[in-house]
């Protein structure tokens, strides 16, 4: 009778083994690979802040104050946050010393969502304002303060303009220097620099009564200061305003105009 030797014992462990893998083996040869999480959802953000000269660049930060994303303004005072993860955000301006920041804008930005944000206008710092003109009209004195002067200086076009207004019976003042790049003295008997008075009998602006350095007046505006870090100028104007159209008699002007802010 033959007899089993394939059912040795020296032959049962190999068996076992052999076994043990075939019952491990459920994936017909390939190993089951992890699911990988979907990408983040993002969304892109647009806007814009008015003046260009007040920032120095947009943050946004996440809610609780985290700052997550910074950009640049554009020349054009446009900036753009993309890829960014949806969320609740706070728009931060960083300012320049002379503009006060606004306080902070919530925004929420949901997956392959576009916002746009309503634009941005930066305030002036208050505690920064100064300035006045202090002038004499035939020997009256008058006084212009900051809040009703304003000085447009965009190197080298110079000009300063305020009035006496709200008051009845009020004077305006006009004082233009078209190339002024430092400190210097500036002669007015030659167009286009000079300086102008208009004086409003009422509130009617057509009662209104105009001398000029122009047409046969004379006169010097001395700037005695220029500094384009605190953004100030100082100076002094002596003048005679010779009358234009039907208004009485010569004007003799004086003026001291200081820490004028543009």
């Amino acid at each position: 009778m033959m007899k089993l030797n394939f059912l040795r014992p020296s032959i049962l462990p190999f068996l076992f083994i052999l076994f043990s893998i075939s019952a491990c083996d459920t994936g017909h040869g390939d190993s089951a690979t992890p699911s990988q999480p979907p990408p983040p959802a993002t969304g892109i953000l647009n806007g814009s802040v008015a003046p260009l000269e007040g920032i120095t660049s947009v943050s946004l930060d996440t809610i609780n104050g985290g700052e997550r994303y910074n950009r640049k303004v554009g020349t054009d005072g446009k900036f753009q946050f993309t890829d960014v993860i949806a969320g609740e955000y706070n728009i931060r301006m960083n300012t320049t010393p002379l503009y006060t920041p606004p306080s902070p804008q919530r925004v929420t930005i949901a997956g392959g969502q576009n916002v746009t944000q309503q634009s941005i206008v930066l305030k002036y710092n208050a505690s920064l304002q100064t300035g006045k003109i202090d002038f004499i009209v035939n020997g009256s004195p008058y006084s212009i303060f900051y809040d009703a002067l304003f000085l447009s200086y965009l190197s080298p076009a110079f000009r300063l303009t305020g009035s006496t207004s709200p008051h009845p019976n009020y004077y305006y003042l006009d004082i233009s220097l078209p190339n002024v790049s430092d400190t210097g003295s500036f002669d007015l008997y030659n167009s286009p620099y000079y300086v102008s008075l208009f004086y409003y009998a009422s509130i009617n602006a057509n009662d209104a009564w105009y001398w000029s350095s122009q047409s046969g007046g004379s006169g010097t505006v001395h700037v005695t200061a220029l500094n384009t870090t605190t953004r100030t100028v100082s100076g002094t104007v002596s003048a005679s305003l010779t009358p234009q159209g039907a208004s009485p008699g010569t004007k003799e002007f004086y003026a001291t105009f200081t820490n004028i802010r543009y």
